[in-house]
C-alpha cells in the first residue's frame, strides 16, 4: 500500500541528483534502484543517508513507493518540476 504524501516542496540539488539517477536506472533497467544502489552511486557509507533522501522525495511528492516492497520507487509527474 502506498503511503500518503505528507508535505510538498521543491527538491534540493542533492535530491534532484537522486531523482535523475532513479529515472536513468528505471529507463535502463526497467525497475527502480535499491537503497544500496543509491548509496553506492553517491558514495554514501551508510544506506541511511540514501533512505533519508528517498523518504524526503516521497514526502515532497516527487516519488511514490510502497514500504516493505523492494524496488517500488516510481517517479511522479512532478519529478522534474522541482
Amino acid at each position: 500500500m502506498n503511503e500518503t504524501i505528507k508535505t510538498s516542496g521543491p527538491a534540493t540539488p542533492r535530491q534532484k541528483d537522486v531523482l535523475t539517477f532513479i529515472g536513468e536506472h528505471i529507463a535502463e533497467q526497467g525497475y527502480s534502484p535499491s537503497i544500496r544502489e543509491v548509496a553506492a552511486r553517491f558514495g554514501y557509507s551508510s544506506t541511511r543517508t540514501a533512505a533519508d533522501l528517498i523518504d524526503a522525495l516521497h514526502a515532497k511528492g516527487h516519488i511514490t513507493r510502497t514500504r516493505g516492497v523492494a524496488r517500488s520507487i516510481q517517479l511522479t509527474n512532478r519529478d522534474t518540476a522541482a
